[in-house]
């Protein structure tokens, strides 16, 4: 079973571009209420709290020496300053 999120604009159900099914497919179709503002704030809450635990306070800072690929995106944050 696979599962797609796709929209309904008051007349029919819009599916992403690349997903296509074949004819006579049956689909099964979900009502899902929309996320609220508090649901969303509790599941970020939640990932920066799982991030947190991933990385004790005493982690090694690793030099760019052992760095295999670098990011060249990656721009580092500015440090707060502590007043």
């Amino acid at each position: 079973m696979l599962a797609i999120k796709a929209r309904y604009d008051g007349r029919k159900v819009i599916l992403p571009k690349e997903k296509r099914f074949p004819i006579g497919s049956v689909i099964i179709v979900f009502d899902m209420p929309a996320e609220t503002d508090a649901e969303r704030f509790d599941w970020q809450k939640l990932s920066v709290q799982n991030l947190a635990s991933a990385y004790g306070a005493n982690e090694p800072d690793y030099s760019k020496k052992l760095v295999k690929e670098s990011n060249e995106e990656y721009k580092p944050l500015k440090k707060a300053r502590s007043s």
